[in-house]
């Protein structure tokens, strides 16, 4: 027998499928890991610029409706020349009556309209304080903070102008390095803190840029914007290129697999021709495939097809030798071009290539598998509809671990996590879930914490539960 079926080259082409597969894997896994692990490291950086930013607005908010209660008090609006001497980051102190016009200031010219309408307009609207910059430059080192005052039945807003120096060298030396950077800007595009060169101001545009490039650096952008005020804090970080390398290094590790499974299927069967390629071969292990496998000769007739491309064209007969390939598809396509095919209940990614001998065309093999572009949108969409649900959403698996809550869920039963055992958040639940295999809706109540709960077993297609689903209701919807 020649070599056992041609075992001296197909042993290497197994061992190097085996390796090639486990390193696959491997690093599937673990480009997830360090993913994640990226995008928690970033949004802890970006949660602390924002805690900063947040932590030193609420500062001048609060020193401003502080001296607003006071001047209400005291029911005398001349206690503003006293404000300046308490902070030495005060420019100027403005008193404007209801109409925005400015009765005291302690600089500058005083009985004219305030420039800044806007800062007026969302202060008096609201009663409540607001920050912009009130500046007509590009750049600005200074905030105006509004806040409302009644002196027996006039309305005033009193306004304070900050300096923000001190504030901007906090911000420069914590986020110095350069992968990762903090600017701040109002909604009229003025730049309060820029952390590039001045120069390079010109070229970004707050309103819709998501990358910038500074030197031969480039960075993904992400803006968040500060509540009660007119400002916007862009977070830049440096771009990675993790998600190219991670793509780039699987299709290439797939490519040489696929390409190894080829040549083992060539080499193990010492195919010369068409017919002594494709007769007597146990094709079982493809049977184990999700994706369907068609292979063909040069005429386009179907040699072979696993369970799952049956599965796929279950409306079909396909006979081996007899069925064309367009016959089940439709059109065969272009070899190496990847086309769809849509049926009534779903759409089919295929994929053909050609099979070749010692550079003779034996035939072709085509890869079908189920396009996963709807179930992604219909899981985004299925997330979506539990957030905005007022009910609260749990999903428990058999382990009795969450899987899955929502907003509301975490309001009526307090800090819930995925992976969080349910019997450390509420055991009389837990109890309720576990004595619960019916397959109708259970409702319970739960009197400790005022709530009914709707049990639901959820059961996977070989007809196992594979959790529980739990609606958190108020009570007072069943008054």
């Amino acid at each position: 027998m020649k070599d056992i079926l041609g075992a001296k080259k197909t042993v290497p082409l197994v061992i190097a499928i085996f390796i090639l597969s486990f390193i696959t894997l491997f690093l599937i896994v673990e480009f997830r890991f360090l993913n994640r692990t990226i995008q928690e490291y970033e949004a802890g950086i970006q949660k602390i610029a924002v805690n900063k930013t947040n932590g030193f607005i609420d500062e001048l908010k609060l020193f401003t409706e502080n001296w607003a209660q006071k001047i209400e008090l005291q029911k005398n609006t001349a206690a503003i020349k006293n404000i300046a001497d308490s902070d030495n980051r005060i420019r100027n102190v403005y008193l404007l009556d209801s109409r925005g016009h400015l009765i005291k200031a302690l600089n500058g010219k005083e009985n004219y309209r305030f420039t800044n309408n806007d800062l007026v307009k969302q202060t008096q609207q609201s009663n409540k304080s607001y920050i912009s910059t009130g500046s007509t430059a590009n750049t600005t080192g200074h905030l105006l903070v509004a806040a409302p005052l009644n002196i027996g039945e006039k309305e005033f807003s009193l306004i304070i102008e900050f300096s923000i120096n001190q504030f901007k060298q906090e911000i420069f030396q914590e986020f110095l390095q350069p992968n990762y950077k903090v600017a701040l800007f109002d909604n009229a595009g003025i730049a309060l803190v820029w952390p590039f060169d001045s120069n390079e101001l010109g070229r970004f545009h707050p309103q819709n840029v998501k990358k910038f490039t500074s030197g031969n650096i480039i960075y993904t952008i992400k803006k968040t914007a500060i509540a009660g005020t007119s400002l916007q804090l862009f977070f830049f970080a440096k771009d990675n290129n993790f998600d190219t390398y991670r793509i780039v290094t699987i299709m290439f590790l797939l490519f040489a697999l696929y390409f190894c499974i080829y040549q083992f299927l060539v080499e193990f069967w010492q195919a010369n021709s068409a017919k002594s390629y494709f007769d007597n071969i146990d094709f079982d292990i493809l049977n184990h495939l999700k994706e369907g496998i068609m292979i063909t000769n040069k005429f386009n007739r179907i040699i072979f097809a696993n369970k799952a491309a049956h599965d796929f064209f279950p409306e079909k007969e396909i006979t081996f030798k007899k069925t064309n390939l367009k016959e089940i598809l439709g059109h065969v396509g272009a070899n190496n071009k990847k086309f769809t095919l849509k049926k009534s209940d779903k759409s089919l990614e295929i994929i053909r290539s050609p099979i070749f001998k010692n550079g003779k065309i034996l035939g072709s093999l085509a890869v079908i598998s189920e396009s996963v572009a709807k179930e992604r949108l219909c899981a985004l969409m299925f997330s979506k509809l539990i957030e905005i649900l007022e009910d609260g959403v749990i999903f428990v698996t058999q382990e009795n671990k969450i899987d899955t809550a929502n907003m509301m869920a975490q309001y009526y039963l307090g800090k819930v996590e995925n992976g969080m055992n349910i019997n450390d958040i509420n055991s009389e639940l837990a109890e309720s879930i576990h004595e619960h295999n019916g397959a109708s809706v259970r409702r319970i109540t739960l009197p400790a914490i005022n709530l009914v709960c709707e049990i639901i077993p959820v059961y996977n297609e070989s007809g196992m539960q594979a959790g529980t689903l739990v609606f958190l209701k108020n009570p007072s919807k069943f008054e």
